[in-house]
């Protein structure tokens, strides 16, 4: 009889083992996959190029290139040189393409209220 016990204590051993096994399992791929907050957020665009965080340096290049009667790209790619922001120089460009500031808010704003 005592064989009879140390046998079933195997198995009990092994049926606990592996319920371990299959709960350890399924909790770890549960963490593998990954949570991604930033494609949640709408992605704000001034003048058809992607904004980083806020567009405010667009804003700036475009208001820089108003007030100075930009013309020519040349000359924003040369003030995005000198301020080292490739988004001030995208700002100028959209001023200089003619872009409406008014339009990209406007943009902006239809773009949040999809999200209501």
């Amino acid at each position: 009889m005592a064989e009879a016990n140390g046998s079933g204590t195997k198995v009990t051993i092994w049926i606990i083992f592996i319920c371990l096994a299959v709960f350890l399992l399924t909790r770890s791929s549960k963490k593998a996959e990954p949570i991604s907050r930033i494609d949640e957020a709408p992605i704000q665009t001034f003048g058809g190029n992607d904004c980083t965080i806020d567009c405010s340096g667009h804003e700036a290049g475009y208001r820089w290139a108003e007030e100075k009667g930009i013309q020519d790209d040349d000359d924003c790619e040369e003030a995005g040189e000198h301020s080292n922001s490739p988004s001030f120089a995208e700002g100028c460009e959209s001023y200089v393409n003619g872009d409406s500031l008014a339009d990209d808010n406007d943009d902006q704003n239809s773009g949040s209220d999809d999200n209501n």
